[in-house]
């Protein structure tokens, strides 16, 4: 009897940034935060070129890959004038500089012009930052190749690491000085409450399965009233053994639960569990991804509620 209610249960494990929640504005300010620390100025990379390119980021560990990538292509269209001369910098912080890493990370200029007015103004995200300057204002990452993304990451893992060190520090120091400030750029998607108040009344259990750390999770569900249990990085980054935790710990096959990402890259690695997949259409992704998923037969959603159905033991999409 137990084997055959087992048989029936559905779970709902679900990625956090990007599915539930929109926090790439938060994802800017606090990866801003650790470059400044780190290299003493603004990375010369505008709000709107790291979202186009928050897609590629599988761990806040990968922001600082985007604003390397984003500043390095700024400043190669910029031209001459953006740059002061060859120079070979450290980073200003002790720890980065003691950290060793690779060479590839650091900086090699000296910005001028428009890129240091920039670089060194107000705080890049509020509303005295200095405009951004046009003629590269136009950059994105939409189209950015997710092999290159992923080598590059690859050679840099040490400066990656590091920086994802200093971002949960960021992150929880802003938390702690000012909670209001730190949740108010990262809203939950408009209907994803309902949806999740309707799927921990429906679903046998519901689940969210992230790289983000624990802590930020908690206070942004609290704010909502919403608990859940969370397989974070503090367990593993690997959404795979998240996936197999969550599978034993339910007592259910993988074809018995749903999982619900932005990257389809994640969803790519879960499926050798059998786990059921789906794309978040609406969350951290390009028109390329959404493309091949289809063509993978995975679906891509529109809108969270369409997991409801899941719960109900029907085909899904």
């Amino acid at each position: 009897m137990d084997k055959i209610i087992a048989a029936n249960r559905r779970i709902l494990a679900l990625d956090f940034d990007g599915v539930i929640w929109d926090t790439e504005r938060e994802g800017y300010i606090v990866g801003q935060k650790v470059w400044r620390e780190i290299f003493g100025r603004w990375a010369f990379c505008p709000m709107s070129l790291f979202t186009s390119g928050r897609w590629l980021a599988r761990t806040g560990e990968e922001f600082g890959l985007i604003l390397l990538i984003g500043e390095r292509l700024c400043l190669e269209k910029g031209g001459p004038e953006y740059v002061k001369e060859e120079s070979g910098l450290r980073p200003v912080s002790a720890p980065a500089a003691a950290a060793n890493w690779e060479r590839g990370a650091w900086p090699t200029v000296v910005l001028a012009g428009k890129a240091a007015q920039w670089s060194c103004g107000p705080e890049p995200w509020g509303e005295e930052a200095e405009p951004f300057p046009g003629e590269v204002s136009s950059i994105n990452l939409q189209n950015y190749a997710w092999s290159d993304f992923v080598a590059q990451g690859a050679a840099l893992k040490n400066f990656l690491a590091f920086f994802g060190r200093r971002l949960a520090y960021w992150r929880a120091q802003s938390r702690r000085q000012n909670l209001a400030d730190w949740l108010k750029p990262q809203p939950i998607y408009p209907g994803n409450l309902e949806v999740i108040k309707q799927a921990l009344a429906s679903f046998d259990g519901v689940s969210i399965c992230t790289t983000k750390d624990r802590a930020s999770v908690e206070a942004l569900l609290a704010t909502l009233d919403l608990k859940m249990l969370i397989l974070s990085k503090e367990h593993t980054f690997d959404k795979k053994v998240q996936l197999y935790i969550l599978a034993t710990s339910f007592g259910v096959e993988g074809e018995q639960i749903l999982f619900v990402d932005d990257l389809l890259d994640n969803l790519l690695k879960v499926r050798p569990l059998g786990v059921q997949v789906a794309l978040a259409g609406w969350g951290y992704n390009c028109a390329k991804s959404r493309l091949e998923a289809k063509e993978l037969g995975i679906p891509v959603l529109k809108h969270l509620s369409e997991v409801l159905e899941f719960a109900k033991g029907r085909p899904f999409n």
